[in-house]
């Protein structure tokens, strides 16, 4: 074989790898772009399915119970009877702590407003309108409980539509509600030393004993 036709043999060879190699690379373009656009779609219907579970409603909206104003409830506070054990018996409706509420509650990128209370012998919710980060039907499951002769709130959980706020947000949402909620009841706790919380139908009753010069 001359070197010319050795010549031509390895130019062949080189060319074709050459189509080898950009055939290839097409293939590798075209493998990429596909695969993005698989996730891209894949992302696309995630999202919208989680938009839908957080916005759709699972619970029946409440009933707005008739509306006090705030100065009808403090006004009834300070006049609280004590009998002359120095024991009282405080009760709030479901409108009293709609009316404690009404300012919602506002904890960073959670914002819940138009808040209404449920009361039950078997526990306690709030429903509200979350508007930040999104709008969504809100219920939040609340536990009373008595701690340093106050009443406090534990957050059970907080449903956003059919799914549940992560865990390691209700501290703060539960630290927020508690602080609103000691001035609110300020005007209970100067009187009375909370010792016992009681769940009844459509209202929550506060026992305590009267607090040393409050009469």
């Amino acid at each position: 074989m001359s070197k010319n036709d050795d010549q031509k043999e390895n130019d062949k060879f080189y060319s074709e790898l050459d189509q080898d190699k950009i055939h290839g690379s097409c293939c590798t373009c075209q493998s990429l772009a596909l695969l993005f656009i698989f996730i891209l779609i894949i992302a696309s219907i995630g999202s919208f399915f989680l938009y839908k579970q957080i916005t759709s409603i699972k619970v029946s909206p409440l009933n707005f119970n008739s509306k006090i104003s705030f100065n009808d409830f403090t006004n009834r506070l300070n006049a609280i009877k004590l009998d002359n054990s120095g024991i009282a018996d405080v009760t709030l409706s479901e409108s009293d702590f709609d009316v404690l509420m009404s300012e919602g509650i506002n904890v960073q990128n959670f914002i819940l407003k138009d808040i209404q209370t449920n009361i039950a012998p078997e526990g306690m919710q709030i429903t509200g309108t979350l508007v930040k980060p999104l709008s969504s039907k809100v219920v939040v499951s609340l536990d009373p409980v008595v701690v340093s002769g106050k009443i406090k709130f534990e957050i059970k959980k907080i449903q956003a539509g059919k799914l549940d706020i992560p865990k390691f947000m209700l501290p703060k949402i539960e630290s927020s509600l508690n602080k609103s909620m000691d001035v609110k009841l300020s005007l209970i706790y100067q009187k009375i030393n909370i010792e016992e919380i009681v769940l009844a139908e459509r209202e929550l009753i506060l026992k305590g004993k009267l607090k040393n010069g409050s009469n």
